[in-house]
């Protein structure tokens, strides 16, 4: 029973931080890209 709480409380966070870590990739892509179109 702990385990399934601990996967519910930890699965959400993960979620988000992935979600943060794809943005600021993206972002620096973003950067990239145009330095080089530029």
């Amino acid at each position: 029973m702990e385990m399934v709480v601990k996967m519910n409380i930890v699965i959400p966070i993960v979620n988000e931080f992935n979600k943060i870590t794809l943005d600021k990739l993206s972002v620096k892509l973003l950067i990239y890209s145009k330095k080089i179109l530029v």
